[in-house]
């Protein structure tokens, strides 16, 4: 079972080794090259201003009997799953839709850690209020991703032909865009 620590917090108050320790995980899966549409690593202020520009973003805790707290970046090693951001895809006449950005601990079951964060993601949209879910740029080759969003009753609701260089591939791979109401 997966423990929940909600962070509803600006990138100043926000605990230092928190904004470190998922800097250095977005990184690396940038790195990997093959889920993100960036091809270099962020700097940490960019790092930080991205992922806690919104209200709604929450971190994913892993192991079961976890008390919540904010903990030291050595326990976030030992009990990190992912963490995902929740933020309107859209303003005004379309804010009722969102979108989430994933990013997951290389050492556990990504697919796992997906439906994980995929089931948290449907429940806090809909709690803060939004009626549609999308994720807007889905890589065709990352399958795993995929199977956990139709799992979670995603929807292909749109292609982008070529859409991104992949690392290991040669030629450029499209990508799904994924909705769901709430």
């Amino acid at each position: 079972p997966l423990s929940l620590l909600v962070v509803r917090e600006t990138p100043e108050t926000v605990p230092p080794n928190l904004i470190e320790f998922l800097h250095e995980q977005y990184n690396a899966e940038i790195l990997r090259g093959d889920t993100r549409a960036q091809d270099s690593p962020l700097k940490r202020e960019d790092f930080a201003n991205y992922w806690f520009n919104e209200w709604a973003d929450v971190a994913t805790l892993a192991t079961e009997g976890h008390d919540g707290s904010l903990l030291d970046s050595s326990d976030w090693k030992g009990g990190y799953v992912g963490a995902l951001r929740i933020m309107s895809n859209y303003p005004a006449r379309s804010s009722h839709i969102c979108h989430a950005d994933f990013v997951t601990a290389p050492t556990i079951a990504r697919r796992s850690a997906l439906e994980g964060l995929g089931r948290a993601y449907l429940e806090y949209a809909a709690e803060l209020g939004y009626a549609y879910a999308m994720f807007n740029l889905v890589f065709a080759t990352d399958t795993e991703f995929i199977a956990a969003l139709k799992k979670l009753g995603f929807e292909i609701i749109g292609r982008i032909p070529q859409a991104a260089r992949v690392k290991d591939q040669e030629e450029l791979v499209d990508a799904f865009v994924f909705g769901r109401s709430l």
